[in-house]
């Protein structure tokens, strides 16, 4: 038995290829498609390959990606010293190296975590160990021990499960996952339980760089099916604590239900009332049923206004506590907090499409199937464009009914027939509110159930 002068692992003494790093045991010229800037050649002519390696992560057929001190580095293997290329030991160095790297070796294989690093001068003992090098932002260079460490020091504890700390897996691979948590993207190890083996940040150019890595690593990976049961975090709730709005949405269900009879008894009495009107204009009615038929349709209509104000402030609670619930839920990037979901329906002009907009998240938010992110790029707001356009024109007729003075008989018809119009759009209004007010507890209580199956199908955390 020999050692590999790649990874130090014990190999056949007759191998001409390394079986864990696949590195070529055997000796050839460098070709002329070697990389360009290369690092100046080393003057030791002892110097082995692979000089100031901390650890090698990736090996190809010609050249080992892996890491020093403080950079990043690709070795030649036929090259003596050190790494033919340096890049800064930061996320943007990362990329650069792995970039470089998979387009000089585009088949080479992940060297596994449990392999040791390279033995350098003075260094008699292999390093084992070391872990993945992270791009996250803010991570500390991490050294690799001087001494062989006992067997078994690294290995995640027991009770750590694959996928920790994903609130859900977007691509599957057949070793490596792609998903995300609360503020990062990150790639799990099927075979590494607990956290991700790589982070990057929750931004747009995080997204592209992790996958980037993924489909390095992973070219024929599948999507994982939206419809299936998002991955929370298993620890807990992401922001908050969720509380259903379940009762509350039921108290406003019921509450408008009762306005829809109390508004087509008052279209009724404005229906009533147009003929009322007619009745007037022939001489057929006297003033005092024309006083007395107004005044019911308008009492209805007070009646109808009196059970609203009690509605909306029901609503109002309900609106503040499901858009908390986002929060719990895993949502991010929202762009309206609970406290200005309730105030923009009290802000003159803003108070026009405002309301919508927050409802709109509100509603594409809950969606049970969506991730934290991907739920802005949901459809399926229909309803809520329907809801809201009842609202405006329902506004709009019963402010022109208000506005008409009704010191002539025309005057007379026309009110009855805006207030009549206004009626009839108040309660299509009320029942589409209704439909928005129970799809959007639907929707949360859905999620919710999701997030408990799966934090149920990863145990209880220690």
């Amino acid at each position: 038995m020999k050692a590999c002068p790649y990874c130090a692992r014990s190999i056949e003494d007759d191998a001409v290829r390394c079986p864990y790093c696949q590195g070529d045991l055997t000796a050839h010229s460098p070709s002329s498609d070697s990389p360009s800037s290369p690092a100046p050649p080393s003057t030791a002519a002892a110097t082995p390959p692979g000089t100031g390696a901390l650890r090698f992560t990736h090996s190809g057929f010609r050249f080992v990606l892996g890491y020093g001190t403080d950079f990043f580095g690709i070795w030649e293997r036929d090259r003596s010293g050190g790494p033919m290329e340096r890049f800064p030991r930061t996320d943007p160095g990362w990329i650069q190296a792995w970039n470089r790297f998979h387009a000089l070796e585009p088949q080479a294989v992940e060297v596994p975590s449990s392999t040791t690093a390279r033995p350098s001068p003075g260094r008699p003992q292999p390093v084992t160990g070391q872990p993945e090098p992270s791009p996250s932002a803010g991570a500390q260079p991490t050294i690799a021990p001087t001494q062989q460490q006992p067997e078994g020091a690294g290995e995640a504890p027991a009770r750590q499960r694959i996928g920790e700390g994903a609130l859900r897996f977007s691509h599957s691979g057949s070793r490596y996952i792609l998903g995300y948590g609360v503020d990062f993207f990150g790639i799990w190890d099927r075979q590494t339980p607990g956290e991700p083996v790589l982070r990057f940040p929750r931004t747009d150019e995080g997204w592209s760089q992790a996958w980037n890595r993924f489909t390095a690593w992973e070219p024929r990976a599948m999507e994982v099916a939206k419809e299936g049961t998002p991955a929370p975090d298993p620890r807990g709730a992401p922001v908050g604590i969720y509380r259903s709005g379940h009762t509350l949405a039921g108290v406003i269900v019921a509450a408008i239900s009762l306005t829809v009879i109390l508004e087509l008894v008052a279209a009724a009495l404005w229906a009533a009332h147009v003929g009322t009107v007619s009745s007037f204009a022939r001489g057929t009615a006297t003033y005092a049923q024309l006083r007395d038929s107004r005044d019911a349709a308008l009492g209805a209509d007070g009646f109808t206004v009196a059970l609203v104000a009690i509605t909306a402030v029901v609503w109002l609670i309900w609106q503040f506590r499901a858009h908390t619930n986002l929060r719990a839920l895993g949502a991010a990037q929202l762009k309206y907090t609970p406290g200005w979901a309730v105030a923009w329906w009290f802000i003159p002009i803003a108070n026009i499409v405002m309301p919508y907009l927050t409802m709109r998240e509100l509603y594409k938010a809950s969606d049970p199937a969506a991730g934290s992110v991907d739920w802005a790029t949901r459809g399926g707001a229909g309803l809520l464009g329907m809801w809201w356009a009842a609202r405006l024109i329902t506004q709009v007729l019963f402010q022109i009914g208000t506005a008409i003075d009704i010191r002539s008989v025309p005057a007379l018809r026309a009110e009855a027939w805006f207030f009549l119009l206004a009626n009839m759009s108040f309660a299509g209004l009320s029942v589409l509110a209704i439909l928005v007010v129970r799809a959007v507890d639907s929707r949360q209580s859905q999620k919710r159930e999701r997030m408990s199956a799966w934090m149920r199908s990863f145990g209880q955390p220690g």
